[in-house]
């Protein structure tokens, strides 16, 4: 008994691909794995792509994200919990622009994208102050 097991790349994004801006340096982005019927293979990771500014030549960069192994297989594993990467040290009061892919032997669907501007700096008690 043979089974033909054919590899191809996902066939969806990462659902609920969201950002939140934690400061005005820090951005964390939060997603749910893809459906594990549209994975088409075993997942190996997420590819973030980013780039600073709105313009349309700004740079594009990517960052990996692996899929840990599981300790008990030689296989990865695939969680069905959200995943989150933060980006720190960025410009403050900036616009950023960030889309998603999962991969398995292939890359997979780009997700759209998605933008969130670093927060303000500033001195809240200065506006609110505490009162004693």
């Amino acid at each position: 008994f043979y089974m033909l097991i054919l590899l191809s790349s996902p066939s969806e994004p990462p659902k609920y691909f969201k950002s939140v801006n934690v400061s005005s340096t820090e951005i964390r982005l939060v997603w749910k794995p893809v459906d594990k019927r549209q994975i088409n293979g075993v997942l190996r990771g997420y590819v973030v792509y980013w780039c600073e500014g709105l313009s349309p030549n700004a740079t594009v960069r990517n960052t990996n994200v692996t899929v840990p192994s599981h300790p008990k297989r030689r296989k990865r594993a695939v969680v069905d919990s959200s995943s989150d990467l933060s980006f720190i040290d960025l410009r403050k009061y900036t616009w950023y622009r960030f889309q998603i892919m999962a991969y398995t032997i292939k890359k997979g669907v780009l997700s759209p994208e998605i933008l969130v501007r670093t927060a303000e700096d500033g001195n809240l008690l200065k506006y609110f102050p505490t009162f004693r």
